[in-house]
């Protein structure tokens, strides 16, 4: 659960279910392993069907889970 988890000074929400710090990638309060904070971004503009709806240098996701 993100309480007690997240790094309040460098916490960044990102839409409605996701959101970073310096060290982690959420979705709805759970971390996501294996993430790439640093370059993890929302797809713009939101995806249609199962595209994925975000990011990082890795990999894709869909729902917080990766593509």
């Amino acid at each position: 659960d993100l309480v007690g988890t997240a790094d309040t000074l460098s916490f960044v929400r990102l839409g409605k279910f996701y959101g970073k710090d310096a060290k982690n990638v959420y979705y709805a309060g759970k971390p996501i392993a294996g993430t790439d904070p640093a370059s993890f971004e929302l797809v713009d503009p939101p995806p249609i069907g199962l595209m994925p709806d975000a990011t990082d240098k890795n990999r894709s996701y869909k729902y917080g889970e990766p593509q």
